[in-house]
């Protein structure tokens, strides 16, 4: 069994590294001089500042006598179709084989979101709030995916395959080409950062890619539900136009292959891969593949930045994209749902001019009429007072918002009598005994604080600790 390094250790083997990168790249041929440097550079504030623990709130989940059953509860409360109870359970409150429940917060966005509110969850740190905004998401898109006609041995045109292939700049001959449903953005999930880009896609794969993304096409008739980034570093020139010329098709088709198939299907054989695998672009499941793919049939959840949303309202090249989605939305009993992460960011001068970005791509896809369009946000500071911004942001009655906070809990735990300092492994072994490590951590952060003078910073490093 291989033995996980703790964060002290990574400490101290990184700030070895350092001291020993100073006495090699400035070395001085005196070892009194070279140890009074060392002793003066190693000190917390000069070269290092010791690890800090933070300890999570202890969030409400659902009540209920089994995690799973819990989760269904939530579900019947809302008009999610029966048939993805398990599946949804299984794939947003799971690990492994073991269920948990569900976060109050969490529930509650789903059934005010399914109550026609738009919601802003300002919950913290750990709180699943990415899983708080795609219930409400996904129970979207699946009730719909449920009425898509069926599709028998779907199968994706891997076109950067084909040495031969030319494209002439109007024929499908991409990805989705074979499927006869209507493609269209039923959600924009927009993020100030393409790291959180990239973060949210290791995340749709864990639903839309691999054995997780089998079960649900069995729920759905064959069909699959697609996702895709739309940023600089997706695949391919936004000018469809230049891969008339075969050597600049041959090129992105190169790209594709190498960059991201070849490095899948290498990844993919690693033994014990795991969840790992869900951090490299996917080929088995609904993940898009290229910007050309996108132009031609937009996925259903599109992620992007309010950089390229902005360029893409001013040229021709995602014209279709927004043209298709404009479409589907006006069929009666369609919704597009708006994802906005770190909405509290956007304030002052460039808040405004996201809030201008916002709504000009809501009135081009035709989100601006009534009941059109659903908004799912997250923030780390907003409160009730704070609806106002929401209503002039938006261009919404605030009447329309919902902001959910967490309702925190006291932390329980046993206290026991803990000595000042440890001495040696030995008394940590006779203390871990006694009791458990967690609840020796949760004493020993109650006593720092019960210590810390009213005006003085609470020191929660791990070495204090």
């Amino acid at each position: 069994m291989v033995k996980k390094e703790n964060p002290i250790v990574i400490f101290n083997k990184m700030r070895e590294d350092f001291l020993s990168y100073y006495d090699t790249q400035f070395f001085i041929n005196n070892k009194k001089i070279l140890e009074e440097r060392r002793s003066l550079v190693d000190k917390e504030g000069v070269m290092w500042k010791s690890p800090q623990l933070e300890i999570l709130k202890n969030y409400k989940k659902v009540p209920g006598a089994d995690d799973n059953d819990s989760n269904i509860e939530v579900f019947k409360q809302t008009n999610l179709d029966e048939r993805f109870y398990n599946y949804l359970s299984s794939a947003l409150f799971s690990s492994g084989d073991n269920y948990f429940s569900m976060y109050e917060h969490q529930a509650n966005s789903m059934k005010l979101a399914n109550n026609g509110k738009n919601i802003v969850l300002t919950t913290g740190t750990g709180s699943g709030k990415t899983e708080g905004m795609y219930l409400p998401i996904m129970q979207s898109i699946f009730n719909e995916a449920v009425n898509w006609e069926p599709q028998e041995n779907l199968t994706q045109e891997q076109w950067f395959k084909n040495q031969d292939l030319e494209f002439d700049g109007e024929t499908n001959i991409f990805q989705r080409r074979n499927e006869n449903r209507e493609a269209a953005i039923r959600c924009l999930m927009l993020f100030p950062l393409n790291a959180l880009v990239e973060d949210q896609k290791t995340r749709l794969r864990k639903l839309f890619t691999g054995t997780s993304n089998e079960k649900l096409k069995n729920l759905i008739n064959g069909n699959q539900i697609y996702f895709g980034s739309y940023t600089g570093k997706t695949h391919g020139s936004p000018n469809r136009y230049r891969y008339i010329k075969k050597r600049t098709f041959d090129e992105l088709k190169k790209k594709v292959r190498e960059d991201s198939y070849e490095k899948y299907q290498e990844i993919k054989s690693y033994p014990d891969i795991g969840d790992d695998l869900f951090r490299v672009e996917s080929f088995d499941g609904g993940e898009m593949w290229s910007k050309i793919d996108m132009q031609f049939d937009p996925p259903d959840i599109l992620i992007s930045n309010y950089s390229m949303l902005n360029v893409m309202l001013t040229r021709d090249f995602e014209s279709n994209m927004l043209s298709l989605t404009r479409d589907w939305l006006a069929k009666p009993g369609n919704k597009f749902t708006l994802m906005i992460d770190e909405l509290h960011t956007y304030r002052g001068t460039q808040g405004t001019e996201v809030s201008y970005l916002i709504k000009r791509f809501l009135n081009k896809i035709g989100a601006n009429a009534p009941d059109k369009l659903r908004i799912i946000a997250s923030s780390a500071s907003m409160s009730e007072k704070d609806t106002g911004f929401l209503e002039d942001f938006f261009g919404i009655d605030k009447e329309n918002f919902e902001i959910i906070s967490d309702e925190n809990q006291d932390l329980v735990f046993e206290k026991v009598n803990l000595p000042l300092k440890i001495q040696n492994k030995n008394q940590i072994n006779t203390e871990l005994s006694k009791t458990s490590a967690e609840n020796l951590i949760r004493n020993a952060v109650y006593l720092i604080k019960k210590e810390t003078l009213v005006n003085e910073a609470t020191n929660l490093s791990l070495i204090h600790i």
